[in-house]
């Protein structure tokens, strides 16, 4: 059985730590775009690193408040692990986590709303949290269906950037025909690619191994069954815990006490220090976090599309855009994309034109038009950040906003 001391730290660690992230080490102030996609990611593993380094010190003030007294220490671990599990999840989360039954959960603006203003006021978990993201955290995975084990690999699984939804994709690295083994290696979709799975078939079929589609698919399936995690930040730790702190001693000393001496007083105290030291080195972190995803995002691309009854109307030279060397990449997108075309494709003076493909002339095409004149501006990014990062340019100017709704699946 473990030791208060020992769920007490574990309860520690799994909010700095959380579940542990399998990627490259990188350095967070490297400027690619792979550091760049996963900043979040990186910040999670500065969490880890922090915690590491505080650690040690948070064990020497325990040693020095509680000396030799191992009652005294005893206790203290006792309380700190019974408080801090309340509200530390395994996923690195602050909130009303783990909390009994009979607990009151409640803040102190909550009460203070229902007994100033009105009768009742709306309460919930995440009510003072930002939300992050939720992914899920695949691990290696390996297990038997229909006398075949499946073992994946999944070292070469990049993070995704911006909650996008990614398809896996599973390739067969090789397999062991003697012990009906299969191993393969698992990675994010690029650009629509797709799992090969006639192929898949195929290759067993020449090593020997009796595999039919619909097994195959069931594996799949079931390797995709793994946990899914919400990550959240919230917005003032420090307050939070410190107020949830304060009842929980209150009720401890009034309800679970019977002597009120020097001595037992002087524990009390002992371990509100603590708790406040612990408070104070969870809060630090997490206003730092809190800081970062408040801060407004860098613009990654951005490109500007008109249509050519607009260009022609400026008297704009379309020899510039059909001599392009990117055009034939503007003319597949009007194909892939249905719209109505002639031989002269220009003739169809409503086709769009996407500076996408015209780097080098878009900023003689945008010099064209004045801002009145842009009737609509789309933009790809969380709501949250994109709205806080646009909310001054776009102060009481906008007439219509249409804002995807994240569980719109097909997008």
């Amino acid at each position: 059985m473990k030791t208060n001391e020992a769920q007490f730290y574990e309860v520690l660690e799994n909010l700095f730590i959380g579940v542990k992230i399998e990627d490259q080490p990188e350095s967070l102030l490297d400027p690619t775009p792979k550091a760049l996609k996963n900043g979040m990611i990186n910040l999670l593993k500065a969490k880890s690193q922090y915690y590491h380094h505080k650690k040690q010190e948070l064990k020497k003030l325990i040693d020095l408040k509680c000396q030799n007294n191992n009652d005294l220490k005893e206790e203290l671990f006792d309380k700190l692990y019974s408080f801090f599990k309340r509200y530390f999840s395994a996923n690195g989360g602050i909130y009303f986590n783990d909390t009994p039954l009979y607990d009151s959960l409640y803040t102190k603006s909550d009460y203070e709303k229902c007994s100033l203003k009105k009768d009742t006021a709306l309460f919930y978990k995440t009510k003072d949290l930002y939300y992050v993201k939720s992914e899920t955290n695949y691990k290696d995975f390996c297990f038997e269906l229909e006398n075949i084990i499946f073992n994946f690999d999944t070292s070469l699984l990049e993070s995704k950037k911006y909650n996008e939804k990614v398809d896996l994709i599973f390739t067969l690295k090789d397999t062991d025909a003697k012990t009906n083994t299969l191993n393969f290696s698992v990675t994010l979709s690029s650009k629509g690619t797709q799992t090969k799975t006639n192929e898949i078939l195929k290759e067993c079929s020449n090593q020997g191994v009796k595999l039919d589609e619909e097994i195959l698919k069931k594996a799949f399936v079931k390797f995709k069954k793994q946990g899914s995690m919400d990550y959240f930040i919230h917005k003032n730790a420090q307050g939070f815990l410190k107020e949830q702190l304060d009842l929980y001693l209150f009720e401890y000393l009034f309800k679970e006490m019977t002597a009120f001496d020097a001595k037992r007083l002087n524990g009390i105290n002992t371990i509100k220090e603590v708790a406040l030291e612990v408070v104070s080195l969870v809060s630090e972190f997490e206003n730092e976090l809190c800081k970062i995803w408040n801060k407004p995002r860098f613009v990654l691309n951005s490109h500007f599309i008109v249509s050519l009854d607009k260009l022609k109307a400026k008297n704009y030279d379309l020899n510039k855009i059909t001599n392009h060397k990117n055009y034939p990449k503007q003319v597949k997108e009007w194909q892939d994309l249905n719209l109505k075309t002639t031989d002269n494709l220009l003739e169809n003076e409503f086709l769009p034109l996407d500076t996408l493909y015209f780097k080098d002339l878009e900023e003689g095409i945008k010099s064209l038009f004045n801002e009145n004149e842009i009737n609509g501006t789309l933009i790809k990014s969380e709501n949250y950040q994109a709205l806080n990062s646009l909310k001054n340019r776009y102060k009481e100017k906008i007439d219509c906003i249409y804002i995807d709704p994240p569980y719109n699946t097909q997008n």
